[in-house]
């Protein structure tokens, strides 16, 4: 029903489609086509529609009728698609761009606002944190504790909201963590 709504309402996915839809958002959007050499292309718009979603509910729709059909599908070909798509989005992450940057020297970071405005050894810092955190939520998730990742997960949230407020200033948290991860600098344009 969540996706009905999201569908025809306009509403929010209360589903684990998030790199689908992120990736089916990315080949709708329309870049600049004429910027200065150096300069990353600028979102003109993103075409609205919703023909895709509704084509691939109904052909999951159609597959589930047809359960012969799935089943001689190799547990591996879904598996590598949703590996695939899992690293293609991480390419536009600031996390990962900022993790990569832990093991080459200063002088060979890219040009990007944080770095920029931040000393290096507070964008280290944020992102070993940063990391730790990840590592930890994937520990509790695999554990015999993993109903608890709710809890868990809500309490890495109020750290990033007040325990890294005491490490870094609010500046600081907003060059390394924006709200919106759509800022000129961070986003990855093909």
């Amino acid at each position: 029903s969540s996706g009905i709504n999201a569908e025809y309402g306009g509403l929010p996915w209360l589903c684990a489609d998030s790199v689908r839809t992120m990736t089916h958002m990315r080949t709708l959007t329309v870049y600049s086509r004429y910027y200065a050499p150096g300069e990353k292309p600028r979102v003109l718009y993103i075409h609205e529609q919703r023909v895709t979603i509704i084509l691939v509910h109904l052909l999951v729709g159609v597959f589930l009728l047809f359960p012969a059909v799935i089943q001689s599908i190799p547990l591996a070909v879904p598996l590598g698609v949703f590996l695939f798509l899992g690293f293609l989005s991480l390419s536009g992450l600031q996390f990962v761009k900022r993790f990569q940057m832990l093991f080459m020297s200063s002088k060979y970071f890219p040009d990007y606002s944080f770095t920029r405005k931040i000393r290096t050894g507070k964008i280290h810092m944020f992102t070993i944190i940063q990391f730790v955190m990840c590592v930890m939520m994937f520990g509790i998730k695999l554990s015999p504790v993993s109903p608890l990742f709710p809890i868990c997960a809500i309490g890495v949230a109020i750290f990033r909201r007040y325990g890294m407020s005491r490490l870094f200033s609010q500046e600081e948290i907003n060059e390394l963590d924006p709200e919106e991860s759509g800022s000129e600098d961070d986003s990855d344009h093909e």
